[in-house]
């Protein structure tokens, strides 16, 4: 993502220059966080900024609108994304809720609710579980905006059914947040951001600042 075309960017492997791909420069508004599937046929953002409207378009040409599965008139809203292994379920996460949508039709099929916040997905390739941030209610503001974050794991039984008991692998700590999970190709390692609030007050060291802090990683 590039704030100079308020969009995405793309570059060609073997290539040393970056080319504008979706964005101000074909689509006339911003698209921000995105996600490409695992096939790499598709692509999942997130227009116009944080707590916003999802889009699913195509990499072919994410322009075509004979091409889009759910484009921004749908009104559907998601901020982080994560697609399942084979590419066919889109998981999204929108105030502290995940919803499961349907990759080929954009059809939601049902919407993930736990006793905390749960945001930030991030799907295993291993296809068995999905790691996730849960954030207690009065330390949440936005997807992408809250304190003292704890990284948990929602497991995938063989129907492709995701459970509702979270496994904290990353409990949470006073004064620190964990944030931005995310699985290593082969499912083996987990990596996620962790910042230490230290002497500054919260609203330099909450998940949306962007602080230089350390981050972690767990063998899973």
């Amino acid at each position: 993502w590039s704030t100079t075309n308020v969009g995405v960017y793309r570059i060609e492997f073997g290539s040393d220059h970056p080319e504008a791909f979706y964005g101000n420069n074909n689509y006339g508004h911003c698209v921000s966080c995105h996600v490409l599937s695992p096939d790499g046929s598709k692509m999942a953002v997130t227009y116009e900024g944080g707590q916003a409207k999802l889009g699913l378009v195509a990499v072919e040409n994410p322009t075509d609108p004979d091409l889009v599965v759910i484009s921004s008139d749908d009104g559907i809203q998601g901020n982080f994304k994560t697609f399942s292994p084979d590419s066919s379920r889109l998981l999204a996460s929108h105030d502290g809720i995940l919803r499961m949508i349907d990759a080929e039709t954009g059809e939601e099929l049902y919407t993930i609710e736990l006793e905390d916040k749960v945001t930030m997905p991030s799907w295993s390739p291993r296809g068995d579980r999905i790691a996730v941030v849960l954030v207690q209610e009065d330390a949440f503001s936005y997807d992408y905006h809250f304190f003292q974050g704890e990284i948990a794991l929602l497991y995938v039984d063989e129907k492709g059914n995701i459970g509702t008991e979270p496994d904290v692998i990353v409990p949470r700590v006073e004064g620190v947040n964990h944030s931005y999970p995310a699985f290593s190709p082969a499912g083996e390692w987990l990596a996620y951001n962790r910042c230490e609030k230290e002497d500054n007050p919260w609203e330099g060291r909450d998940s949306y600042a962007d602080p230089p802090v350390p981050h972690g990683s767990i063998h899973r």
